[in-house]
Order: C-alpha cells, then structure tokens, then sequence
C-alpha cells in the first residue's frame, strides 16, 4: 500500500490515475499564482508562445496594455513604448497611422484596414494583424508563408476569449 495524501492506493492502474491527478494538479498550482485579491495571474508569455507565434502561422508576437507597455514577446521580437503607446492609440484615433503607417519593432506596414477593434497593415508579402481587448492590444507579424485570413483567424479568436475572460 502507498499512502499519498491520506488516501491509500493499491498499487495497480488506480495508483496511476491518481498520481497522474495529483501531478496535474500539482503542476497546474505551480503554473498558476494567487494575488492577493484571489485572483489567478495568467501567462501573457504562454499566450505568445503558444497560441500566437506556436501556430506557425505568426513569426512574431506581442501583447502590450493600453498604456503602451508590454506584457510579453517573442524572442528577438521589441515593442518599445513610444510604438506601443502609438499602436495602443491608434484604435481610438487612426489618423496618425493613415497618413504615417503603423510601426512595429521598428518596421512600417501601411494600414489597410482600420476600426475600434482591429488593425491591419501590409508590409512585401507580410503584415501586421492588431485587436484590441478590454485590457490589452495582441499584436502578430506574419510573412509570406501565410495568409492574412488566417493570422487574422488567429488574432480575432484569442482576442474573443480574452475579451470573454474581462481581459
């Protein structure tokens, strides 16, 4: 008999089961850390890795907040302020990146398309895919490996579920 957490297990396929539960929950415990008013700290870093850039449609990725800074990117991937707050910005006022295009990382994409949800700018064969969320602004470079709808798929969705979760 092997005692883990007060619950005795034979050591056969439950024994298994249970442990693969407890390293679940384990692990989803150490991912996962409380503040103070209880409330679950996300991985903005996992959003970028994962669901942006780990598509393989994305070659490059941020999620910055309203003010301009940023939360979390790709490797070798900078948004520094002056463009965040500019992006950022750009949703609720466009006139700037009309007439002066839409820089990111030090890369100027021509605007294509532009509301108080979403931006899109073209740049060769790539572009520039922009959603704004409750809280943050996700912004995703692609190349010519993919189609624009798809990235645009991508974006939208997460920003949808980031919406939904009051992010």
């Amino acid at each position: 008999m092997i005692e883990i957490t007060g619950i005795f297990l034979r050591k056969s396929k439950e024994k298994n089961f249970f442990f693969v539960l407890f390293l679940s929950f384990l692990s989803s415990f150490l991912v996962l850390s409380r503040n103070p008013l209880n409330r679950i700290t996300m991985s903005w870093q996992a959003y970028v890795d994962t669901n942006l850039v780990g598509t393989g449609k994305i070659q490059q990725a941020a999620i910055i907040g309203h003010d301009g800074n940023t939360w979390a990117t790709s490797k070798g991937f900078a948004v520094d302020l002056a463009e965040g707050k500019k992006a950022a910005g750009a949703f609720a006022n466009p006139a700037d990146i009309i007439s002066g295009g839409i820089m990111i990382a030090k890369q100027k994409y021509l605007a294509l398309r532009y509301d108080n949800r979403s931006i899109y700018g073209k740049k060769g064969p790539g572009g520039v895919v922009m959603v704004k969320t409750k809280q943050a602004v996700l912004i995703a470079v692609y190349g010519d490996g993919a189609q624009p709808g798809e990235v645009t798929s991508i974006v939208e969705k997460l920003a949808d579920y980031l919406i939904g979760v009051n992010y």
